[in-house]
């Protein structure tokens, strides 16, 4: 594969291998310049007009640079700055691109939503194996205890209705009875939610959607940047 990029006043190739990426000045016949310190700092001053708090040099992946392809960009510099919205930039020391940009509510809203419902936690996203089956496992869990919960709900609805002539929840207390009819309101949200993280990395049957190869995208391809390339 080769990537066309635009650096330091150079024009680069990337020559992308399946061991390694060879990089060439395609304008003339210079070396290309090396990434330094204050290299980082002009990328940085160039994405966020706001001062640099501080820059940490990354050894291995955090929470925002799970990616396997991360790991042939280490070290990675991550970049701190001083402003409201609580930005972070993450540049490889290699070869000086932004690898991935955040701010504090991008953070929140994850936390709250991508991460839990995919598991996609460091400790089990560092493992392919172990965070696919860690998903699946937990989203079938999930969804045969919503599936539980909605049928016995519904029962008990039932049940209530030929007691006493109305519908209703049959709870007194007041937490058991939030708790049935919350969990019968958004019992079908449940279901998406577990249905869809269960699925999610799954390779859907032939016989649902006829494909031709493999059509899955490949761990790789996921986090590909956004340059042009060309095969």
């Amino acid at each position: 594969t080769v990537t066309v990029r635009r650096f330091q006043g150079q024009t680069l190739f990337d020559f992308e291998t399946k061991d390694t990426t060879y990089t060439l000045c395609a304008d003339s016949a210079e070396v290309r310049r090396p990434v330094t310190a204050e290299t980082i700092r002009n990328v940085a001053r160039r994405w966020v007009d706001a001062p640099i708090a501080r820059i940490d040099t990354l050894h291995s992946r955090d929470q925002w640079i799970m990616y396997s392809r991360y790991l042939d960009e280490m070290p990675i510099a991550k970049c701190y700055f001083d402003d409201a919205a609580g930005h972070e930039l993450y540049i490889s020391i290699r070869t000086g691109e932004v690898l991935q940009f955040t701010d504090r509510s991008s953070r929140l809203w994850a936390y709250v939503g991508a991460i839990p419902h995919k598991f996609y936690l460091p400790i089990l996203r560092s493992d392919n194996d172990v965070w696919i089956r860690s998903l699946t496992t937990g989203g079938v869990v999930a969804l045969i205890a919503v599936l539980t919960g909605i049928i016995v709900g519904l029962i008990m609805l039932r049940r209530n209705r030929k007691a006493r002539g109305k519908l209703g929840s049959p709870y007194k207390k007041a937490w058991l009875k939030a708790h049935h009819v919350t969990g019968l309101t958004f019992g079908l949200v449940l279901i998406g939610f577990a249905f869809s993280g269960a699925m999610a990395l799954q390779r859907i049957p032939e016989w649902i959607i006829p494909t031709h190869g493999d059509y899955r995208v490949s761990m790789r391809a996921m986090g590909a940047s956004t340059q042009r390339r060309a095969t």
